[in-house]
């Protein structure tokens, strides 16, 4: 779906997408160690250390695969919000502020949404689609901010050779940028 030109990807049934960005790739041989797997050419991350992954185009193989871990690769020229510490319920973890994750393109650029609302409602009152973008040195954001929310982006990390973490203070309240400098 994501690679229709690339033929490599036509027969794969052990990896696969979780939304646009997220290239989930699970051990599905019991009792083994290590899995491998198609990486489509492109600029990739790994989610666990945030460095680039070598091999696009090419299939490669993680070993040391602990029984817990799934190794997930992010495509790069995306931004995840995903949340600061988890919770032991979907209603408790609405409350969680977010973090970015920035996995720059080959160009050094991102961008990514997140969409917000009561998470119970069928028939919400109101909705916020948030959009992030980075352009190497400034992330911003911008959309439309129709429900209401105490919630923060506390943090950035841009994934690369060396990732680097940001802490942030500023809200989800309207239009924002941030600039981190070089």
């Amino acid at each position: 779906m994501h690679y229709p030109s690339d033929g490599n990807t036509y027969a794969i049934e052990t990896q696969f997408f979780y939304g646009p960005s997220l290239l989930i790739n699970p051990v599905t041989q019991e009792s083994s160690t290590s899995v491998s797997f198609y990486v489509p050419k492109g600029v990739w991350y790994d989610f666990a250390t945030q460095k680039p992954v070598s091999g696009a185009g090419s299939t490669i193989t993680y070993s040391d695969v602990g029984t817990s871990d799934i190794p997930i690769l992010v495509a790069g020229g995306s931004i995840i919000a995903a949340r600061v510490e988890s919770a032991m319920t979907t209603r408790e973890l609405r409350d969680k502020d977010f973090e970015l994750l920035v996995a720059p393109d080959a160009q050094g650029n991102a961008r990514g949404t997140l969409y917000l609302d009561d998470g119970e409602s069928l028939v919400q009152r109101g909705t916020s689609e948030i959009v992030f973008s980075w352009d190497g040195k400034k992330i911003t954001m911008e959309g439309t901010f129709g429900f209401p929310t105490i919630l923060g982006v506390k943090s950035m990390t841009v994934m690369g050779d060396s990732p680097r973490k940001y802490e942030l203070s500023e809200g989800l309240d309207g239009a924002w940028e941030h600039d981190v400098g070089s």
